[in-house]
């Protein structure tokens, strides 16, 4: 699932390019893409829980931070360098805050953890309360050297629960979804009509898409072999060219629900495209699961992910010193995108054996 996992972070980028990124190719939306990412997460961990770590918790956990952290530690600091030299004054504002908003911001931005909490609090004289975190002065996320990771912090807190999660229940997760997702859409989206944040990051209602992709991978385990498909074979196309069509036309879909308010737009049409994509995790896994090519361009959906906005950030300080035309700026955006992420790739790449020898065998699973 390497190009879906490409696809979806290319997602996220146009998400935050704005006038860069052609709105037709602006695939299934940021919010959607980051809950898709959870479902997967969940089908994955199930996986290498089941077969390479079964019983081996610390070399899984070693092996998460392994992956997470050495290249979100890179882009971090080249974002603070090119922050700094652009008149971002990251340092100074920072200094200038609380004491008890300088200790959330120093733990998010090193250890990632709190990024997602960030989107609940906001600064006053005083120190930090829970409130609206856009009504905050300043706002604490842009303070955060990668406003994104905010999704890694859930992230790694799945991965946490991920071992004791796996042994639970089948019927348990299946109720434990159902509840959180009543939850979410009922009671938050339908009668409270909670506002971003509430729509996805909150972290109880996000863990449903996790668990819901423990449960696809439980669905995939007892029917693995009707699900085998040779290298283009009988219906391995099937899933692939569906998936493409949900990403051609997601765009319309979100702006015909836009017609009907905050329920339909950000709680309803986003939970329809995840269900339609997450039905097919299955069938795709199992139709790219052998190809090294599909692996290898998944290798790049992290790095895309943690760099677009320093890219884009080099891309709008380029535009305010060489005029760019309209038709320019989205082929420089792909360029810078994919350049910063290749230096990221590269940098992975010297740690893969480090990986390799905490797994202790060489998987043929990009995890």
């Amino acid at each position: 699932m390497g190009v879906l996992r490409l696809v979806l972070a290319l997602s996220v980028v146009a998400a935050h390019a704005g006038d860069y990124w052609p709105t037709a190719l602006s695939g299934v939306g940021g919010s959607v893409a980051v809950e898709i990412f959870f479902v997967m997460s969940g089908f994955y961990m199930a996986l290498v829980l089941s077969r390479t770590y079964a019983g081996r918790t610390k070399a899984f956990l070693l092996n998460r931070g392994l992956r997470i952290y050495p290249e979100y530690w890179l882009v971090a600091v080249g974002a603070l360098v090119f922050g700094e030299l652009n008149g971002a004054n990251w340092l100074g504002q920072l200094a200038s805050l609380p004491s008890a908003a300088i200790a959330i911001l120093i733990v998010a931005n090193t250890a990632i953890f709190g990024s997602s909490a960030v989107m609940f609090l906001q600064v006053n004289y005083q120190g930090v309360d829970f409130g609206p975190f856009l009504e905050s002065n300043p706002p604490l996320f842009t303070l955060l050297l990668l406003p994104q990771a905010w999704t890694l912090a859930m992230e790694l807190i799945f991965y946490i629960l991920a071992p004791w999660l796996v042994r639970r229940s089948t019927c348990l997760i299946a109720v434990v979804v159902v509840a959180l997702f009543g939850c979410k859409i009922l009671v938050a989206g339908f009668i409270l009509q909670l506002p971003d944040p509430w729509t996805n990051r909150f972290i109880v209602f996000e863990l449903a898409y996790f668990l819901a992709g423990i449960l696809l991978f439980r669905y995939w385990s007892t029917r693995k072999e009707q699900w085998t498909f040779q290298r283009a074979g009988k219906g391995s196309w099937i899933p692939l060219a569906i998936a493409g069509t949900i990403v051609l036309i997601a765009p319309w879909i979100h702006q015909f629900g836009y017609q009907y308010g905050s329920f339909v737009s950000e709680y309803l049409t986003p939970l329809i495209l995840v269900a339609s994509f997450a039905v097919l995790i299955p069938a795709l896994f199992s139709a790219t699961r052998s190809s090294k090519w599909d692996s290898r361009v998944g290798e790049f959906s992290y790095p895309v992910y943690l760099s677009h906005l320093l890219a884009l950030g080099m891309l709008s300080a380029l535009g305010t010193r060489v005029f760019l035309n309209s038709g320019f700026t989205f082929a420089a955006a792909l360029v810078l995108v994919f350049s910063t992420a290749w230096v990221v790739v590269a940098f992975g790449h010297r740690l893969d054996h480090i990986r390799d020898r905490v797994r202790g065998e060489p998987s043929p699973i990009r995890e």
